[in-house]
């Protein structure tokens, strides 16, 4: 969620637009909190990135943009990431 507001911010959307992203950003939390682990999906994308890491020693990751509003995300992310 830090990382997602920021980037909503800087692009070209509505307030109906930042709410529907918001709000499908809470229904995720939801789900985290709720299902169970074998179907939870950050613990599965979790688990996956220490097998990716660990066991078959893969050192990137990718970040596709679904939208051309998203497509300075994944910099942003990187640079986040080399901040912190």
């Amino acid at each position: 969620m830090l990382i997602l507001c920021p980037a909503t911010a800087t692009t070209t959307t509505t307030t109906n637009q930042c709410f529907q992203v918001l709000e499908g950003a809470r229904s995720m939390d939801r789900h985290f909190a709720t299902a169970p682990l074998a179907s939870n999906l950050p613990v599965l994308m979790g688990l996956l990135g220490v097998w990716n890491l660990s066991f078959l020693k893969y050192t990137a990751r990718t970040m596709l943009p679904y939208s051309e509003a998203m497509c300075k995300f994944p910099a942003h992310v990187q640079q986040v990431k080399a901040a912190g």
